[in-house]
């Protein structure tokens, strides 16, 4: 492995941490974002509305669930968000997809061998 390097901006960006912070080793620990669990992509109004029409559509897909909302004008013309965005925030709310699980026995044999 070769030799990594640090930037100059990242080491002057530490001593201003370490100077503000009160030049104490705390002020450099990592520190949780402020909008952590809230998507940036989707304003308010229209989260509460896509988390109305998850409820009434229960049991539709998420592209279902988009073409509605576009149908019914609750989305802005403008509006883009990642699926992964909208699946978080239908998570946040309680609203995922629960997939019912198989019973995936259907080879399982009393004996090793007695498939064959």
């Amino acid at each position: 492995m070769g030799r990594s390097y640090i930037g100059r901006s990242t080491v002057l960006g530490w001593l201003k941490s370490y100077k503000d912070g009160g030049e104490r080793l705390e002020s450099l620990y990592p520190k949780q974002r402020k909008d952590r669990g809230k998507a940036r992509s989707i304003d308010p109004d229209t989260e509460r509305s896509l988390v109305n029409l998850k409820k009434e559509l229960k049991g539709a897909s998420l592209p279902t669930i988009l073409k509605v909302a576009r149908e019914r004008r609750i989305l802005p013309p403008d509006f883009y968000a990642s699926r992964q965005s909208v699946y978080s925030m239908f998570k946040r709310y309680g609203l995922e997809e629960e997939e019912p699980k198989k019973d995936r026995r259907r080879f399982e044999v009393e004996l090793p061998n007695d498939l064959w």
